[in-house]
């Protein structure tokens, strides 16, 4: 593999243990095989977070609501209601 994993290593350990800490880590555990995995994203989703769409759980992906999950009925009253106020 190399030593090109070494510097972003130092870098994420010096990040969760402190400087004195990871430094020890590393050095204590050099010869312990590492891989470095890069992972390039084909597509980013996301969506907007506002207030008015945290009232109205505008925020949550729509896979939270399929059928079988935790807030589907909820989601479709919530739905149904809407759209006798419409």
């Amino acid at each position: 593999m190399g030593t090109e994993w070494i510097e972003l290593g130092k870098e994420m350990l010096e990040r969760y243990m402190g400087k004195e800490l990871s430094r020890k880590y590393l050095e204590g555990t050099m010869d312990q095989p590492r891989w470095l995995i890069r992972i390039t994203p084909k597509k980013i989703t996301s969506w907007i977070i506002s207030e008015e769409d945290a009232a109205t759980k505008k925020t949550w992906h729509p896979r939270y609501y399929e059928p079988g999950t935790k807030w589907y009925e909820e989601y479709i009253r919530e739905k149904a209601s809407k759209t006798r106020n419409t």
